[in-house]
């Protein structure tokens, strides 16, 4: 397991709550040649809310997605170039931090955003667990 506090390069709490980290996850990968990785990682809080918005659902249903989603999203991002000299492994490491905080960080920060999130993480939710239903029920009829 990766110790991720040795590699945290950066480190953000946005005001619309999410926490964001920045992980530097570069490694060697032959003689001076690096494998230049950023790791993004933010924690989107689940404000309660958010469930206001799907009153209507079944309510075991409900109690089964709020089992995987949790009190807390995370949302993932990887930024990863190869065979980068030496030499221009920082510059290259600081290029990727700025490409996030110029594209993802800045759409993270909307105020909007955690909703959204939230969203979309409640529908792959719910459409998994209705393939998993029918998938259960479906092996009884075999």
């Amino acid at each position: 397991m990766i110790d991720d506090t040795d590699k945290i390069i950066d480190q953000q709490l946005l005001e619309n709550g999410i926490k964001l980290f920045m992980y530097d996850r570069s490694r060697v990968t032959a003689g001076d040649r690096w494998q230049v990785a950023l790791e993004c990682k933010a924690y989107i809080p689940v404000d309660e809310s958010f469930w206001d918005m799907v009153g209507d659902e079944d309510p075991q249903l409900l109690q089964d997605i709020k089992k995987i989603l949790g009190d807390r999203m995370e949302f993932v991002t990887t930024r990863q170039r190869n065979f980068i000299d030496a030499k221009e492994y920082e510059t290259v490491l600081q290029g990727m931090v700025q490409q996030v905080s110029d594209s993802i960080l800045e759409y993270m920060k909307k105020p909007h955003f955690p909703r959204e999130f939230f969203k979309k993480q409640y529908r792959e939710a719910h459409q998994n667990l209705l393939i998993r239903k029918a998938m259960n029920s479906s092996k009884g009829n075999c």
